[in-house]
Formats: structure tokens, sequence, C-alpha cells
């Protein structure tokens, strides 16, 4: 019974782990909107980091990895009993659809995050030796299939979320006992919120059709440094 909190209790850690990162990854993407110079210079200082972002992707992968493999030992044990995902107590009455397809919209986000890093991440290429990315994904979400796909995809995220956050918040005690009551509440709002400001990219390339900044991405570094 032990060993079964505590394995819960590092999925939701770990849970809580990957939406710290969703939450910082969508505040760098949200860039989009400011221009082709300030997304590039954030995707540029990023792959600066050098040595710095190569432990924080193997940090990220580790917690990603711990999370499926909890995820999965956690499904197994409940197969006996109620499944009660991420909670250290099963509450009768609580099932949802988001609780009940918790794997599945796993196992697809699992898909998409692998054919994410492979088109963006190493998809990128460089102007005088400087990271190009927002020609790449305002080119990539220009394509309706690609797009829309996407957006898909975030809804699945934001299902999945919706509930996660909602057990993460309620197994490790984060909120305050008046506002449990109201946590399912509060979970879907970190996860649509989070879904949705994904979302808002791909339909922001696809029906608005931003143009490049004027001046070139090498000459945007080089004016920002001299600020």
């Amino acid at each position: 019974m032990m060993r079964s909190i505590l394995k819960k209790f590092f999925m939701a850690l770990t849970g809580l782990g990957l939406l710290g990162f969703l939450v910082t990854h969508l505040a760098g993407n949200l860039l989009i909107f400011k221009g082709s110079g300030a997304f590039n210079l954030y995707a540029d200082n990023l792959e600066h980091l050098g040595l710095l972002l190569i432990v924080a992707e193997l940090g990220l992968s580790a917690i990603f990895v711990a999370h499926i493999v909890l995820a999965i030992k956690v499904t197994l044990e409940n197969k006996a009993a109620r499944p009660i995902a991420y909670q250290v107590k099963n509450t009768a009455g609580q099932s949802t659809f988001a609780s009940r397809t918790m794997m599945i919209t796993g196992v697809l986000i699992l898909i998409f995050v692998v054919f994410h890093i492979i088109h963006f991440k190493l998809g990128a290429k460089k102007d005088h030796g400087v990271t190009v990315l927002w020609e790449l994904v305002v080119n990539t979400f220009s394509n309706p299939v690609y797009a829309l796909g996407y957006v898909v995809f975030m809804l699945i995220l934001g299902t999945h979320l919706s509930h996660g956050a909602s057990s993460i918040l309620q197994t490790l005690g984060i909120l305050k006992p008046h506002w449990r009551a109201n946590s399912r509440v509060v979970g879907a709002l970190i996860g649509w919120g989070i879904a949705l400001g994904f979302a808002s990219l791909p339909l922001y390339a696809l029906l608005v059709k931003p143009a490049p900044d004027a001046r070139p991405a090498a000459q945007f570094m080089i004016m920002e440094d001299k600020k």
C-alpha cells in the first residue's frame, strides 16, 4: 500500500515538473506574435545555453520517462482495484472522460512529442550562424493539414492535462483546504489554458499568414546584442 502511494506521489511530482515545462515552453512560443526577430532571438538564446541546455533537456527527458513508467505501473496495479489515477484516495462518482482515457491520450501525446522534436528541433536551420525557427513554424502551419492536426493534438493534450492537473493538485495537497473541492475546475483551467495557448500558434499562422520582419535574423541579433 505504501509503495503504491509513493508511486502515485512521484507520478504527480513528475507531472508537476512537466506542467512547469509546458508553461515555460508556451511563454517562449507566444513570442511568435511579436514577430520573427523576437521569436528567432528566443530560439537562438536557447541554443547558446550550450551545455546547460543539454543538461536541462536530459533532465526533462528523465522526468518524462519516469512519468510514463510510473503511469504504466500504477495503471497495471489498479486493474485489480478501482482506478484512482494520481489520487491517494478514490472518490466515488468522479470518473470523467478525461480520467478514463488518460493512458490513451498519454500514448498519443508521446507520439506527438517524438514527431514534434524531429520536425521543429532537428529541422531548424541557421542564417549566418543564427537559429531561424520562426520561418519553419509559420511555413509548417501555413499548411492546413499540419495546422489542424496540431490543433487536434492540443485538444488531446488539454483532455489529458485537465484531469492530470486536477489529480496533481489533490495528491500533492497544493490547494488550500477550502479550494480542494474545486480542484477539478482549477485543473481544467490549467490544462485547457495551456492547450489552447499552444493551439493559438497554428491558427495564427494559418489564418493571419504573418510576414517575417524586414530585418534579416542575423541583423536583428546584432542590433539586440548592442543594446
